[in-house]
């Protein structure tokens, strides 16, 4: 379900979808259509499950399965027992007035928000495909998503998850508070070797904290050094994007949560 202001979106892909499977076509897989992927016969080879980390989360995630599958209900309401906070967790993921997307996203960037938020949907969309009989033969995760992966791997419980995950959210959103700068990380299309380069130069100030692939990598660090990458990589002709985080992540500068996670865990 998309927000009143882009309900014309939705309704754009359900029509592509609806001609798609109209068409009748037997391609293994038939291609893609405004973010609506089809594909006819059995699998080719086996199937991985990859769970996204922070920064992933947007207000109305996962609604239409909540709504449809008790079971991805079930799944969301234990993350949300779990969480101790101002509002429920619902009520910080889903608007109630069309219109107040901006303020929820707000909100839900907070690291201690988001990564319950990302781990009860992320569960609640696991259920979903488990009714349907899909289980990935093999499950991994980007950073916070490790957890969920553990968890769809059969590793870890739905409850240990649950708890490991406010447990990580809290102590990386106290990892970067206080008065020193929690930093910004940005997504930059560009060579990797170009990126890697550009961290080196930084010196400690900045990392290369993910190389998504070739071309394509994540720098993270203090928020100065991030707005000089940024005007350099722009300057350069490269895209890129601020990413929606409380700090910068898979830096030094969130090291402090790694001892009390660490016991935890």
């Amino acid at each position: 379900r998309w927000p009143a202001e882009n309900a014309h979106h939705g309704r754009d892909c359900c029509l592509a979808a609806q001609e798609q499977l109209s068409n009748d076509s037997r391609k293994t897989i038939s291609g893609a259509a405004n973010a609506v992927f089809i594909g006819h016969g059995p699998p080719q080879g086996d199937i991985a499950f990859l769970f996204p980390g922070q920064g992933s989360q947007y207000p109305g995630m996962g609604r239409d399965l909540i709504c449809c599958f008790p079971s991805s209900l079930e799944a969301f309401q234990e993350v949300e027992q779990h969480l101790e906070a101002e509002h429920t967790l619902s009520e910080y993921i889903y608007p109630r007035l069309p219109g107040e997307t901006a303020a929820y996203s707000e909100r839900l960037r907070k690291t201690e928000i988001a990564q319950p938020a990302i781990g009860a949907v992320s569960a609640a969309m696991l259920e979903a495909l488990a009714y349907f009989g899909i289980v990935p033969s093999a499950a991994c995760g980007h950073s916070y998503g490790e957890l969920v992966a553990r968890h769809a791997a059969g590793r870890i419980d739905r409850a240990t998850m649950c708890s490991l995950s406010i447990a990580r959210g809290r102590f990386m959103a106290q990892a970067g508070a206080g008065d020193n700068d929690p930093g910004a990380m940005l997504a930059v299309s560009a060579p990797i070797e170009e990126l890697d380069r550009s961290a080196a130069v930084s010196g400690s100030e900045m990392v290369l904290a993910n190389r998504n692939s070739p071309h394509q990598g994540v720098l993270s660090g203090a928020t100065s050094a991030i707005e000089t990458a940024e005007k350099a990589c722009q300057g350069k002709g490269w895209k890129t994007m601020r990413l929606p985080v409380a700090a910068a992540f898979h830096s030094s500068l969130v090291s402090a949560a790694q001892a009390p996670f660490q016991k935890v865990v």
